[in-house]
């Protein structure tokens, strides 16, 4: 792989990490809509998905031991 695309692919990763999702749609939605009250629910329950997803992938991944 070449420095280009190495720097490339990276720019990509970059982007789409900062570029904000349906999560933060879903909380500003109710933030805006409802006020704090009803909007930290909503926060921590998206919290709570993405360490689902994490401790998912953390299960899946194979060790070096096999």
């Amino acid at each position: 792989m070449t420095i280009a695309q190495v720097l490339t692919s990276g720019g990509v990763v970059a982007l789409g990490a900062l570029s904000p999702g349906p999560d933060f749609d879903v909380v500003m939605r109710r933030s805006v809509l409802a006020g704090r009250k009803h909007c930290m629910p909503a926060a921590v329950d998206v919290t709570a998905g993405i360490l689902d997803w994490a401790m998912i992938a953390k299960s899946t991944t194979p060790t070096a031991a096999g």
